[in-house]
C-alpha cells in the first residue's frame, strides 16, 4: 500500500514540534572564529566578507553560551568554518559542565590546551587533520593529532577525520594504518573519511569514494559512500545544520539558519535578539514548514544544496528514490547509525543528572 506523501509532511512537522518542545534545539552552533590557519581545498572561510574573518568577541561569546543553554541545547558546538582553538580566550568560553562539540585542524593542539581538552569527558572533539595542505602543515597536524591520542583523552567522542578531496584522498590507506591502532584503547574513537561539500555553485568539490578501507563490524570506521555531488542518503556523514533542529550564530553575531550565506533568511543578530526569539521566530517556523512540505518554488537555499537534495534540485529531498529519510530527521538518524540507541551528547547528560 502507497502512503500518501500529502499527509506524511503535516505528521511528521507535529511530532518534530512535540519533540523540539520536550527536549529543545538539537546543536546550537556559535563560529568562535571566522578565519582559519588553514586553508583546506574544500572550504571557502577565504572568500567570507572581510566582517566575517574576525574572532567572535568574547563576552558575546559568553552570551551565546549562556543563552544556548537555557534553551536546552543536547549540545554546543564551536565551529561553522574557522579555527576554534585559535580564538585566544577559549578555554574561558566553553563550559566544562554541558555537552560540547569542537572540531580543529590539530595546528593549535598543542601544550596545555591539549591536555586541557584531554581531560574533559563533556567534549565531542574532530580532529580534521589536514590531509590536503601542504607537507609542513599537514605533517604538524598529524603530529599534534597523534600527540593528543597520546594523552589518552576522556572525551565522550573522538571523531579523527578526512575530508575525501582532491588532494587528500591519496593519504586514505596512510591514515587507516597510522590511526587504527588506536581503536583499540580508545573506545569513543572512530575514523571517519567524509565527502567535501560545497556553498557555491561557481567552486564544485568533488570527491572520492574510498574502496581500499578496510570494512569493521563495530562500524568505528566510517565512510561516507555518497556520490557527490549528488544525494543525501543514509550512508552521508555530512553532519548538516539542520533548520529544524539546529541554529547557527556566526562570527559577527549574525544567527542564521545554516552556514549557507543566506541573504533574505537572518535572524537577527545575537547583540540584540535573544537566541530563543530567533528559534521560535516566524521566519524558523516557516523554514521547518518547508522542510516537511518539500519546497516546489525553492523558498529556502536547501535545493541546491549537495547535502540536503535528493536529487540535487528535487523539492522532495526525502523522497523514497532518495534517502528515505526526512530532512527533519537526519541528524537524528545520523546521531543512530552506529547502532547506539542513545546519541553521545545525551547519554553524557544522563550520567550528569
Amino acid at each position: 500500500m502507497k502512503t500518501d506523501l500529502t499527509v506524511v509532511p503535516l505528521l511528521l512537522l507535529k511530532k518534530l514540534y512535540n519533540t523540539l518542545r520536550k527536549k529543545g534545539i538539537s546543536t546550537v552552533q556559535i563560529e568562535l572564529a571566522g578565519l582559519c590557519s588553514a586553508n583546506c581545498e574544500f572550504c571557502d572561510w577565504t572568500r567570507r566578507p572581510k566582517e566575517q574573518k574576525i574572532f567572535m568577541d568574547t563576552d558575546l561569546a559568553k552570551k551565546c553560551v549562556r543563552e544556548a543553554k537555557e534553551l536546552n541545547a543536547s549540545q554546543i558546538s564551536f565551529h561553522v568554518t574557522g579555527e576554534p582553538l585559535d580564538h585566544p580566550d577559549i578555554s574561558d568560553i566553553i563550559p566544562y559542565d554541558y555537552p560540547i562539540v569542537i572540531s580543529t585542524n590539530c595546528l593549535s593542539l598543542e601544550n596545555s590546551l591539549a591536555h586541557k581538552l584531554a581531560h574533559m569527558d563533556n567534549l565531542l572533539i574532530i580532529l580534521a587533520v589536514l590531509w590536503s595542505e601542504p607537507k609542513e602543515r599537514r605533517e604538524r597536524s598529524i603530529a599534534n593529532a597523534k600527540a593528543y591520542l597520546d594523552l589518552n583523552p576522556i572525551n565522550r567522542n573522538i571523531f579523527l577525520q578526512m575530508i575525501c578531496s582532491e588532494h587528500a584522498v591519496q593519504y586514505s590507506s596512510y591514515m587507516y594504518e597510522m590511526f587504527s591502532p588506536y581503536l583499540k584503547q580508545l573506545p569513543g574513537l572512530q575514523l571517519h573519511y567524509k565527502q567535501p561539500y560545497t556553498q557555491e555553485a561557481e567552486h564544485p568539490n568533488f570527491g572520492y569514494i574510498l574502496d581500499n578501507i578496510p570494512k569493521r563490524e563495530d562500524q568505528r570506521v566510517q565512510i561516507d559512500y555518497m556520490p557527490t555531488p549528488q544525494s543525501c542518503g543514509p550512508d552521508c556523514l555530512a553532519f548538516a545544520p539542520n533548520p529544524s533542529t539546529d541554529i547557527i550564530i556566526q562570527s559577527d553575531g549574525q544567527i542564521k539558519p545554516c552556514f549557507k550565506r543566506w541573504a533574505h533568511w537572518n535572524l537577527g543578530n545575537v547583540r540584540n535578539t535573544k537566541l530563543a526569539e530567533a528559534w521560535m521566530s516566524e521566519r524558523m517556523k516557516e523554514i521547518r514548514s518547508i522542510w516537511c512540505r518539500g519546497d516546489p518554488d525553492n523558498k529556502v537555499a536547501c535545493h541546491d544544496c549537495i547535502r540536503m537534495a535528493v536529487p540535487r534540485g528535487d523539492p522532495v529531498w526525502w523522497s523514497a528514490e532518495g534517502s528515505g529519510v526526512p530532512p527533519s530527521l537526519l541528524n537524528q538518524e545520523q546521531a543512530m547509525r552506529s547502532g547506539d540507541t542513545i546519541p553521545s551528547s545525551e547519554r553524557y547528560r544522563v550520567a550528569k543528572r
